[in-house]
C-alpha cells in the first residue's frame, strides 16, 4: 500500500524496506538453524514460514499476541521455535538490530504470556558486525533470558550470540 493509502485508512507510512539488514537476519537464522540442526540431538528447528503454516494447518499456537501503542493487539510470529523430543518449544528471536527498549518490553511481555512456549531466547549480535555470529554459548537465567536492558547492552557492547545449549 502507499503512504497516502495509509494515511488514507489513519495508518502510519512505513519506512522502506532495509534488504541489506533483512539479508544479514536470514544468513543468521540459516546459520544458526545449521548449527542446531547439526547438534543431532533429535530437536526439530521450525522456520518463521513454517510455524505460520503449521499454526493455520494444525491449529496449535506458533506466535505470540503482543500489546500493542493504541491497546492493539498483534501476532509476533518467532523467527524459529526448536521443538525437543520432550515436548519443551524453545522460541528463538535473533536481533541484528537494535530496538527501542518498549518494543523489546513489549515483545518479551507477548512472550512471557504466551504459556504454549517453554522458554523464550533473544539471541543479539553487533549490529555494526559484518561476521556470521561467534560460536559461543551461555546458560539461560529465567524463562527469557534477556530483558530490554540487558539486550540492548549486548547489542550494543558487542556480545555477539547466545546459543542456546543444557548439557
Amino acid at each position: 500500500m502507499t503512504a497516502r493509502g495509509l494515511r488514507a485508512v489513519g495508518l502510519s507510512p512505513r519506512r522502506p524496506a532495509r534488504t541489506d539488514l533483512q539479508r544479514e537476519h536470514e544468513l543468521g537464522l540459516a546459520w544458526l538453524v545449521t548449527r542446531l540442526e547439526a547438534r543431532g540431538d533429535g530437536a526439530s528447528v521450525y522456520t518463521e514460514r513454517e510455524c505460520r503454516a503449521r499454526e493455520r494447518t494444525t491449529g496449535t499456537r506458533h506466535s505470540a499476541d503482543l500489546r500493542e501503542a493504541g491497546d492493539r493487539t498483534s501476532k509476533r510470529w518467532p523467527d524459529l521455535i526448536v521443538k525437543h523430543r520432550d515436548g519443551r518449544r524453545v522460541v528463538l528471536e535473533f536481533e541484528r538490530t537494535l530496538k527501542g527498549a518498549s518494543r523489546l518490553r513489549r515483545i518479551v511481555d507477548g512472550y512471557r504470556a504466551a504459556r504454549w512456549f517453554d522458554e523464550v531466547w533473544l539471541l543479539c549480535a553487533d549490529p555494526s558486525s559484518r561476521a556470521p555470529p561467534p560460536r559461543r554459548a551461555a546458560a539461560p537465567p529465567s524463562r527469557c533470558t534477556a530483558a530490554p536492558a540487558a539486550l540492548a547492552t549486548r547489542a550494543a557492547g558487542n556480545q555477539g550470540c547466545v546459543v542456546p545449549h543444557r548439557p
